[in-house]
């Protein structure tokens, strides 16, 4: 019996052609694009096929607690938003959701350096804490608020752990494209990640190009992006408010 190399039992499989790909795959900053997720788990395989079977046209965000529970039978999991403002959303969310714990990802803190129209002064920001605060005073214990980043709060979720990731921070093509890259390895198999503001163009509330960056990330894990109907910027504009969402 050769002695020499590694055991054969204990070598790595063989990476499939989709986790080679994901690993050549930077973004704009070089760090590779990963999955988080066992590719060969025959359940975790089953569990994606079974939600992209189950995919369909949604009007507004505010019906992704529906979709969520009613049509891929995620009702238990976990959930998290990064960007919460006032928590207008988080308030519909956590009303037609029954999952587990959600947790509202915010610095609520003003960024210097940072131009954006939601970036207010930090009393503005403690203004936005203490509205969210009070619209969620029903939801108390379905809840975690983190003051944290959304890339200083994303390694403290557990790889594979979320059924739903709402984006709603960042409109820069960088920004948008690191909370993609940061959240999507969070995401179990047959779960969603989604977010707002999926469109591009300079706005007065900023130069947006999350569309930019949502289809590059769908492009890099072969995924399909489903938009929501949205609703006109103005009364003349073409563009339109939308969400997105990807199944994984």
């Amino acid at each position: 019996m050769s002695h020499s190399g590694t055991d054969q039992n204990t070598r790595a499989r063989p990476r499939s052609s989709r986790e080679r790909a994901l690993s050549i795959m930077s973004d704009i900053f070089g760090r590779p694009l990963l999955d988080g997720c066992d590719f060969g788990a025959p359940e975790a395989r089953d569990a994606s096929r079974e939600s992209q079977k189950r995919v369909r046209a949604l009007l507004t965000r505010n019906d992704f607690g529906g979709f969520l529970k009613h049509d891929l039978g995620l009702d238990k999991g976990l959930a998290a938003l990064v960007g919460v403002g006032g928590g207008s959303f988080a308030d519909t969310f956590l009303q037609t959701y029954d999952g587990n714990l959600t947790f509202l990802v915010d610095p609520f803190m003003h960024q210097s350096g940072f131009e954006d129209p939601s970036n207010v002064k930090q009393d503005e920001q403690e203004a936005l804490l203490s509205e969210t605060i009070s619209r969620l005073h029903t939801q108390i214990g379905r809840y975690k608020l983190i003051r944290e980043s959304s890339s200083a709060a994303a390694p403290a979720f557990s790889d594979c752990s979320l059924s739903f990731v709402y984006i709603d921070a960042r409109r820069d093509y960088a920004g948008a494209l690191a909370d993609l890259i940061d959240y999507w390895p969070k995401v179990r198999w047959g779960g969603v990640i989604a977010g707002h503001d999926y469109l591009d163009g300079i706005l007065p509330e900023g130069n947006f190009a999350v569309k930019s960056a949502v289809d590059r990330f769908a492009a890099a894990v072969n995924g399909v992006v489903y938009a929501t109907a949205g609703w006109p910027l103005t009364e003349d504009s073409t563009q339109e408010w939308s969400s997105f969402y990807i199944v994984k």
